[in-house]
Order: C-alpha cells, then sequence, then structure tokens
C-alpha cells in the first residue's frame, strides 16, 4: 500500500537541535489512514526497538467543523512513542550518549500522526508552526484573505454550501439545523499555498509539501 510522508521536527524551524521527531504519515486516498499507525507500531514493536507508546485515536468529525474556538492539538489519531536508536542505525560518531554509555544505542522521542490525505497539508503547517506563527497564520487569514484557518481545513467565508438534508415525511418539519450552512472549505494542498500565499509567512522548505508535491512510498 502506498503511503506519503513527512519527516518533521524543530530542525525545520530553524533550531539546531531537537528533543523529538515529528513523523506525518497518511495514505494517497482519503479513508485508507484508517488503522495505519497501529500498523506502524506492530511493526516496530516487531522490531523490538519500541520502549513505550502513547496511542490516541481519531476524534476527527466533518460534521463538527469548522471549530470556531483555538485548539492546540488536532482531532487526528495520532501516538506518541519511545524507540530505541541503535548506533548502527546512524552515521558513525551521530549517535550521542553520556561517557561510559556502552547500551549501543539511545531512547529517542517519535511523534506520529496520521491525518487524511486531504487533509495533510494542514496538519503539517499545525506540526511545523510554533503557537505564535499559528496564531499570526489565523488572524492574517482571517483580515487580510476573509478566510478561517483551524488545525483541520482553510474555510472561504465567502463561499457556502448547504449538505444535503434529511429524508423526512411531508408533514415533519425540519428543522434549520439539519440543513445547516457551511463555509466552503478549501483543502487541496497547492490551493492552501495559494490563498493564503508567502505573506503569510510560510518558509520557502516548507512550500513544496503545500504545493502538493510530496512523494507516495511503498509500506
Amino acid at each position: 500500500m502506498g503511503y506519503t510522508r513527512a519527516l518533521w521536527s524543530l530542525v525545520c524551524r530553524g533550531k539546531e537541535f531537537g528533543h523529538d521527531v515529528d513523523y506525518i504519515l497518511t495514505t494517497p486516498d482519503t479513508g485508507n489512514e484508517e488503522g495505519l499507525l497501529l500498523r506502524v507500531i506492530d511493526r516496530l514493536n516487531y522490531q523490538g526497538i519500541l520502549l513505550y507508546t502513547e496511542y490516541q485515536e481519531s476524534t476527527y468529525d466533518k460534521s463538527r467543523l469548522p471549530c470556531r474556538r483555538f485548539e492546540a492539538m488536532d482531532h487526528f489519531p495520532k501516538c506518541f512513542l519511545i524507540i530505541k536508536l541503535h548506533a548502527e542505525a546512524v552515521p558513525e560518531g551521530a549517535l550521542s550518549c553520556d561517557p561510559g554509555d556502552r547500551r549501543g544505542w539511545r531512547a529517542v522521542r517519535l511523534d506520529l500522526v496520521a491525518p487524511p490525505a486531504d487533509r495533510f497539508a494542514f496538519a503539517l503547517l499545525g506540526w511545523t508552526g510554533s503557537t505564535q506563527f499559528e496564531r499570526d497564520l489565523r488572524r492574517f487569514a482571517r483580515l487580510e484573505r476573509g478566510m478561517l484557518l483551524d488545525n483541520h481545513a482553510l474555510y472561504d467565508k465567502s463561499k457556502i454550501y448547504m449538505p444535503q438534508p434529511p429524508t423526512v415525511s411531508h408533514n415533519t418539519a425540519i428543522h434549520p439545523s439539519a440543513s445547516p450552512v457551511r463555509w466552503q472549505p478549501v483543502t487541496g494542498p497547492g490551493l492552501l499555498y495559494r490563498a493564503l500565499g508567502p505573506h503569510a509567512g510560510i518558509r520557502p522548505e516548507s512550500r513544496r509539501v503545500l504545493s502538493g508535491s510530496g512523494k507516495d512510498l511503498q509500506l
């Protein structure tokens, strides 16, 4: 099965060192990402390098979006791992260990998140920027572009759509909330970058992924 991935860390924010690595995984087809993280966890456990795992199931629900209030974390499935990084798995001398530590490996934090394919760019954006960057980007989208940006999508407030109302009998009144009018989401990675543009402060190295040019690999 093919999948798309992005390896991200504090190095991408201009830092020389980081305490963990963020790995964003998805599949080319939306919906196939379900269970992807569990398969990765099983694989790491089979290799004998998994020391700790905390898995959080998805609470992502399109019907409850957009979110009007700020949320620090998205609703995509994610897991927080600690794995063994063996010396032979990295270039010679690249593994930093305490003096006298003869184990030949060190414990490393690894965070995984698996958004749907059509939300990959937003997961990448959310897991890359600092809290201040995210706040400024949301303000820019709202004031300069007339849009609403949350952790899952960018919504064009000038365009709306109405979901298909439920089937009811001829003598049943339809409450207004049964056919909610929602803002049209901008979901394509390329559309995300073109909508906000370079003036929003998106780093040049982020443009390739936000423009939809990520690579598909084989799992």
